[in-house]
């Protein structure tokens, strides 16, 4: 393994990974990065444990690099709405709408099809894969990371006017381009028709937001825009953890906290004024049952 060189398993040491993990720190990689790699190095280590070549995974002893958490600051309704405004005409413009309304991943928009998952008609799209780049093999389908990222999401209106119009615009390219054309069915492709890297997505994206006059945002933010819209529309967070394809709603809870904080202060505030209401409407007592509350209780001395 670079940095660590060829190493009998059973000799390989917490302190010699720690060291390994703290090179790549101070040779400029992200801690994000350093972290990864301590993840590979122990589900890998993991394995020999479980075949009993080593007695403890060294890896799971080392001390992984603290992740700074990002703070993530979706957009807003007005911000949502400038950022579909500046797309309008935008060759990934049906993209981009999506991601925003539904939260769909960008390798889960690399990986759609026109005939195996969209229904135009219907207004629905199914997410049966996510396009990924493998080494050797390119842009290659793949199974999404969990059964739940595995659904069939009912599209808003502007999803599904978008889509018709990439799928114009699409036909418009197919004869533009001719004999040049590779007809590979995916729905975003580039320009002769092979499956778009989602690495291109981002770069539009990222052009499009900063054109806009938008905080500087990823395209996976988009899926903190859907929940937080969503939430706002008083959508139950169960049915917002299906559209947007969570495993576990623990995970849209957690993940996306931030998200319902007005909501929750909305509640108290409303709780509030049912309570004080009701005080103020009940009937005046004589007396009793306050003077039973507050009566000091009998002391007793053993």
């Amino acid at each position: 393994m670079p940095g660590l060189g060829p190493k009998v398993l059973t000799k390989l040491t917490r302190q010699e990974v720690q060291h390994y993990l703290n090179e790549k720190l101070k040779a400029g990689n992200s801690p994000s990065l350093v972290r990864y790699l301590r993840t590979v190095m122990r589900i890998g280590l993991n394995q020999a444990l479980r075949d009993e070549s080593i007695a403890r995974n060294p890896a799971a002893l080392a001390k992984p690099p603290r992740v700074e958490k990002r703070e993530v600051l979706p957009f807003n309704p007005e911000q949502a709405g400038r950022f579909l405004k500046a797309a309008q005409d935008h060759r990934l413009e049906a993209p981009f709408t999506v991601g925003l309304a539904v939260g769909l991943r960008s390798g889960e928009c690399s990986a759609l099809r026109w005939k195996e998952d969209v229904d135009v008609a219907a207004g629905t799209i199914t997410v049966h894969h996510t396009l990924q780049r493998q080494k050797g093999d390119g842009l290659v389908l793949v199974p999404p990371k969990s059964d739940k990222s595995r659904r069939t999401i009912e599209l808003p209106t502007v999803c599904v006017t978008a889509l018709k119009k990439h799928q114009k615009r699409q036909e418009g390219e197919r004869q533009w381009t001719g004999t040049r054309w590779h007809d590979t069915g995916h729905v975003f492709t580039t320009t002769i028709g092979t499956p778009i890297d989602d690495r291109k997505i981002l770069r539009e994206f990222d052009a499009l937001v900063k054109a806009a006059g938008l905080p500087k945002q990823r395209f996976h933010d988009l899926r903190h825009a859907a929940i937080t819209l969503l939430g706002a529309q008083g959508v139950p967070l169960k049915v917002i953890a299906e559209i947007v394809g969570h495993s576990d709603i623990r995970l849209t809870q957690k993940v996306y906290q931030h998200v319902f904080q007005p909501a929750k202060r909305e509640a108290a505030d409303k709780m509030n004024a049912l309570l004080e209401d009701a005080v103020a409407k009940a009937p005046a007592e004589n007396g009793f049952a306050t003077n039973i509350a507050t009566k000091p209780a009998a002391t007793t001395l053993n």
